[in-house]
Parts: C-alpha cells; structure tokens; sequence
C-alpha cells in the first residue's frame, strides 16, 4: 500500500496568527515553524544550532 500525504494549504492569515510580538520584535514559535517547514522540531532545532 501506498503512503499518501495530504497536504493543506496555509493562507496568510493562518500564518500571520502564529507570528507573534516580543518587546517589538516578531517571532514564531519554534514548534509553528518546524509545522510550516514540515520538519521534526527536533531536526530543527538542530540546523539552527549550526547556523
């Protein structure tokens, strides 16, 4: 059998729900990032170590 993945289509609004402000900057939670990028949020967290 065959996997199938389903992908939806995020508008920017729903994008824009998950930016946040912090002391006058914006930042999105790592989590929301690592959805939007379809990546493991642990896979994540270790590219941005080597950046």
């Amino acid at each position: 059998m065959e996997n199938k993945v389903i992908q939806k289509e995020i508008t920017n609004e729903e994008i824009k729900s998950l930016i946040y402000e912090v002391r006058g900057k914006q930042a999105m939670i790592d989590s929301d990032v690592a959805m939007l990028f379809e990546y493991e949020l642990k896979i994540l967290i270790d590219v941005l170590r080597i950046i």
